[in-house]
């Protein structure tokens, strides 16, 4: 229905007062009622018109798609400023195929949904928690190309933990992007890369307070 149609439709089955819109609200048949024209039919109307601005930090209006953008590009910087909270990662641990637990860095996974989503791919710091409990961790986000596993999965190594979490439900705070997924010539150079991403993140973690 035109706009027109709308807001006659509205006012005519209610006993409208007062009407709240954001300040690019749009409605009606392709969006061509803005606030400008709501404006002039709830003056007309006897209907007091409450234009809500938009939320902002440093002048960069907060709106989905521009929090998908930052998504898309693992900006975990801006996009926490932005949430105003990290950016959180939840689900139920499923059994991996334990790779990396055969070089010492056994990892918690959980699928990638198909509903939500997904950091762009790489490795970053995080936290994880489970019954209660928080711990410092850092997870791979996408492939594994030094096995040659193409299939994105979301797979955390936590920090000074050793416990069994199949089958629980975790939660996964993300705070910063380090690095790019690389593909690595062995097993082994992996391993060294995994433990200086280890030594980075968990200092990083502490400059966080975390």
């Amino acid at each position: 229905m035109t706009a027109e149609e709308y807001f006659r439709l509205l006012t005519g089955n209610f006993n409208v007062k007062c009407i709240f819109a954001g300040a690019d609200h749009t409605f009606g048949k392709d969006r061509k009622g803005n606030i400008d024209l709501l404006r002039d039919m709830c003056s007309k109307a006897g209907i007091e018109l409450h234009v809500v601005p938009f939320e902002s930090i440093d002048g960069e209006k907060i709106s989905t798609s521009h929090l998908k953008t930052l998504v898309k590009a693992g900006n975990m910087g801006a996009l926490n400023a932005l949430l105003g909270a990290p950016y959180i990662i939840s689900g139920k641990i499923e059994e991996g195929r334990h790779v990396g637990r055969s070089f010492g860095f056994p990892t918690a996974n959980i699928p990638v949904r198909e509903d939500k989503l997904t950091l762009k791919s790489g490795i970053y710091a995080t936290t994880l928690t489970v019954g209660g409990a928080t711990y410092g961790a850092m997870t791979n986000i996408g492939d594994k190309p030094t096995f040659g596993d193409s299939v994105p999965t979301i797979e955390t190594y936590i920090f000074d933990f050793d416990g069994d979490l199949y089958g629980k439900d975790v939660k996964i705070k993300v705070y910063e992007r380090t690095r790019d997924i690389k593909k690595f010539d062995s097993p082994a150079a992996l391993k060294a890369q995994l433990e200086s991403d280890e030594t980075e993140i968990k200092s990083l973690l502490k400059t966080l307070a975390l």
